[in-house]
């Protein structure tokens, strides 16, 4: 689920291909001794993973009050990033069955076309952050980028009192260099349907193609 700190009253809302995984580890270290909410942990299935803002606080009212952040990322990048992580290369397992519904398209444009129309569009990984992020009554206190991540961190860390620089495993490495290749695998077509899609997610985080 969610990293919730009692302690320190913050509240980690992980976005999927947002660096969540290198956060929640940054976040552990950062609360060594601290009265926290983690359930599953690293090993938690992704609708507690990934659990929403809204999520969060209808299972911890007392959170609604606490400072609130997560990471977005450009809909286009992170959308192939997704489609490279799950695209089911090597068979599919019983964790991830609802993978299959990749092998319907013939290429990575068919699948950006039809995505709307696809049950992938309601995958919790797949989810617009927009949605993830919304709150009834109040706003995500702190939401920093991808794209900044290293930037946006430090200033995260000071509002925090964090003691520790991130740490990132060597995926994200990768992904900050090559994040602008993205615009390789896509076309007009492509696009249009993608950012259609996320649509508010462009609107709300102030992303372009």
């Amino acid at each position: 689920m969610a990293f919730v700190n009692h302690t320190k009253k913050f509240v980690f809302i992980a976005n999927a291909r947002c660096a969540c995984t290198s956060m929640y580890k940054q976040l552990e270290k950062e609360s060594e001794g601290d009265s926290i909410e983690w359930e599953g942990g690293l090993k938690a299935y992704p609708p507690q993973y990934h659990m929403s803002a809204k999520n969060v606080v209808k299972e911890f009212p007392e959170t609604e009050k606490y400072f609130k952040f997560a990471f977005v990322r450009n809909p286009w990048s992170r959308f192939l990033s997704l489609f490279n992580q799950f695209y089911p290369r090597y068979g599919i397992s019983n964790y991830d069955k609802w993978a299959a519904e990749f092998l319907k398209y013939q290429s990575f444009k068919d699948l950006c076309v039809d995505f709307k129309n696809s049950s992938l569009s309601s995958q919790i990984h797949f989810l617009p952050l927009s949605d993830q992020l919304s709150l009834a009554n109040n706003k995500v206190d702190f939401i920093g980028k991808f794209e900044n991540l290293l930037d946006d961190y430090s200033i995260l860390s000071k509002t925090l009192n964090f003691k520790n620089n991130l740490n990132f495993h060597e995926n994200n490495k990768s992904h900050l260099r090559n994040d602008k290749t993205y615009r390789e695998f896509y076309d007009k077509e492509s696009i249009e349907a993608i950012g259609d899609f996320y649509k508010n997610d462009l609107k709300s985080f102030d992303y372009k193609f």
